[in-house]
């Protein structure tokens, strides 16, 4: 848990003081990264948290650790104005590699070749 603290604390200042875009670039990589942390509660306990919920605060929220956070404009404001792509998610490149390593399996490799019957007493349109 010590080699999470100073990137917590670089992601904290970026967010702090960070240009929106630097904001975006640099933090929502983070979202993918799963350890373990231990954040303390205004009541003073301690909980068990996860880098991507950290990091998703920091995106999302306007007030986190008691401090006020500058606002940003939204990911999709950015999108829009083509300053940012438009953010892939770690599942979609592992689904595209399924999808491509599967051969035609799911279509059961041929048509269905079962004998087609006439609908009867079914008027067309």
């Amino acid at each position: 848990m010590n080699e999470c603290k100073p990137l917590l604390l670089g992601a904290f200042y970026l967010r702090l003081v960070g240009k929106p875009l630097d904001v975006y670039q640099y933090l929502e990589p983070l979202l993918n990264d799963y350890r373990k942390i231990r954040h303390k509660t205004p009541q003073g306990n301690f909980e068990l948290r996860h880098m991507d919920e950290f990091v998703n605060d920091l995106l999302n929220k306007d007030l986190f650790c008691d401090i006020a956070l500058p606002r940003i404009p939204h990911r999709q404001v950015l999108e829009g104005a083509g300053n940012l792509e438009p953010r892939r998610s770690a599942l979609e490149d592992v689904l595209e590699q399924e999808l491509a390593s599967e051969p035609e399996a799911a279509m059961g490799g041929k048509e269905d070749a079962g004998p087609k019957r006439k609908r009867e007493g079914v008027k067309g349109d």
